[in-house]
């Protein structure tokens, strides 16, 4: 190999491993904290178990979903806009909720098994 292409994939490689792990920071900015979403899981318990697996067939399984539908999911309550059965239940949980407990919520339930 010639050093004037070497230097270039060289630099090719620099280049994509630095937009690899500018991505990479973004993505984990957008997930939240885990941890902090399984502190703030304990208020869903209740309905959904802590496990997020539920044994009560009215609530749905949230442990195991992905991390942009739980979001959604729970932006929707908080803002009133889902109406389906038992969505009124959820309305006073979420309306304390910051989006940063939405997005800790929102990465510790799609961390679970399904």
């Amino acid at each position: 190999m010639n050093r004037p292409l070497a230097i270039t994939l060289s630099v090719a490689l620099l280049l994509t491993l630095a937009l690899a792990t500018a991505a990479a920071g973004a993505q984990n900015d957008r997930d939240g904290d885990p941890e902090r979403g399984r502190v703030l899981a304990g208020e869903c318990a209740p309905c959904h178990d802590g496990d997020g697996r539920t044994r009560f067939g009215i609530y749905p399984r949230i442990a195991g979903q992905t991390y942009d539908y739980f979001l959604l999911s729970m932006q929707e309550f908080r803002s009133k806009e889902r109406h389906q059965a038992y969505a009124g239940l959820m309305w006073p949980s979420v309306a304390k909720l910051s989006d940063q407990d939405l997005r800790d919520l929102a990465a510790y339930y799609s961390g679970l098994p399904w």
